[in-house]
C-alpha cells in the first residue's frame, strides 16, 4: 500500500461496516493522504446521510455509490451496469469514464 498512488476504501453504513471502517482507518492512519473513502449503498431503504457518516468516521467521503436494483442483473450478465440500464441511479450519478468498456 505504501507504493500506491491512491487507496480506495469502500464502506457501507451498517453498524458492522462502520466499525470495520473505523478500525481500517486507524490501521491506515499513516496513509490517509492517499486514502479515498467511498460509501456503497448496497440495499434499498433509509440510510444515514453522507454528513452523518463523515462525522462518525471522522474522515471525508469522496463519493456515494447509490443502491441500484439493476446491478444484480448486470452482474448476472457479466456486463457493466451502463450496458444493462443507462438510466440507472449509479450511471446517472457518475461519469461514463468510470465504467467504460474501452478502458
Amino acid at each position: 500500500l505504501s507504493e500506491a498512488e491512491r487507496i480506495l476504501l469502500l464502506t457501507g453504513d451498517t453498524p458492522p461496516a462502520v466499525q470495520s471502517t473505523l478500525v481500517t482507518l486507524q490501521a491506515l492512519q499513516d496513509l490517509t493522504s492517499k486514502l479515498l473513502l467511498l460509501h456503497n449503498v448496497s440495499n434499498p431503504g433509509r440510510h444515514p446521510s453522507t454528513e452523518v457518516l463523515q462525522r462518525v468516521l471522522r474522515t471525508p467521503i469522496h463519493a456515494s455509490l447509490p443502491y441500484d436494483p439493476a446491478q444484480e442483473l448486470a452482474l448476472g450478465k457479466g456486463v457493466p451496469l451502463a450496458v444493462v440500464k443507462r438510466d440507472s441511479p449509479f450511471v446517472v450519478a457518475h461519469p461514463p469514464k468510470l465504467y467504460s468498456i474501452s478502458d
